[in-house]
């Protein structure tokens, strides 16, 4: 009797164990997984120049400077100034940013207010713009398997379903070494790449259910106690993740900005 009591204990152990297996999600590879703090650093003082070069139409070589110059708060939320100034021959620009960070990554405030000029003014009236006011750049649990939402832009228009604008999400791509030709001398440092993809989906108010979809991809790699090491993709996204605003105008432009010199304040 006691013989069938442990043969019987043990086929149940058994099936509860590989029920248990069967049922579980295998957690996620350490490589998969990086916890990123201090990849966006710097006070006020803080300033990085990069090289640029542009493709596409009206491509351009020059360089960016981007300067921590003070705060400011917007809304009751305490941001940052991050000041651009992008030279390529004889022309400058200069763009203004604002960026937090908190417990769960780094934020840039996103100017959405212009965002209007973009649909007909006989829409207008019937439109209802839902819009996120901040943009996740970074992440500071990065995981290969957990992509996260950056920022969303969705469109309501009289009693047609919601229409999502603008989805850009963020995948962490895992490790890489790259060498920095600082204006010091070359560096090696491991940087964590974040790739970006943004989908802009135009609905035919004719046909809501076939949007006029594109989709553009651009890549950041960070390095830690440093921040932002470079820029590579398309211009419409690194122009948002650089200050420059949304901007539709020119699509086709890629653009590459490589770090040579820093100051962390």
């Amino acid at each position: 009797m006691k013989l069938r009591v442990l043969v019987l204990m043990a086929f149940l152990s058994g099936f509860l164990l590989n029920s248990c297996k069967n049922n579980s999600t295998e957690p996620a590879a350490p490589e998969n997984k990086v916890t990123a703090v201090n990849y966006y650093p710097g006070n006020v003082g803080s300033r990085f120049i990069y090289s640029v070069d542009t493709t596409g139409a009206g491509g351009a070589i020059g360089t960016r400077t981007s300067v921590f110059s003070g705060t400011r708060t917007i809304a009751g939320t305490e941001y940052i100034s991050q000041v651009s100034t992008i030279k390529t021959g004889l022309d400058s620009v200069v763009n203004t940013m604002y960026f937090r960070r908190s417990g769960t990554g780094v934020f840039f405030f996103i100017d959405t207010t212009g965002l209007y000029k973009f649909f007909p003014n006989s829409l207008k009236s019937q439109l209802t713009l839902q819009i996120d006011n901040e943009l996740q750049a970074f992440n500071l649990n990065l995981d290969k398997n957990s992509p996260w939402p950056a920022f969303s832009m969705n469109v309501k228009y009289g009693s047609l379903p919601t229409f999502n604008i603008i989805d850009l999400t963020a995948y962490y791509e895992g490790s890489e070494n790259l060498t920095l030709n600082l204006a010091s001398g070359q560096e090696t440092k491991q940087a964590e790449k974040i790739r970006y993809v943004f989908k802009l989906s135009i609905p035919d108010l004719n046909n809501p259910a076939n949007p006029s979809q594109k989709t553009f991809t651009a890549d950041t790699w960070f390095v830690k106690d440093i921040g932002v090491v470079k820029f590579q993709g398309n211009g419409t996204i690194l122009g948002v993740l650089s200050g420059n605003g949304i901007d539709f105008a020119d699509t086709t432009k890629t653009v590459s900005q490589n770090l040579t010199s820093y100051t962390i304040k």
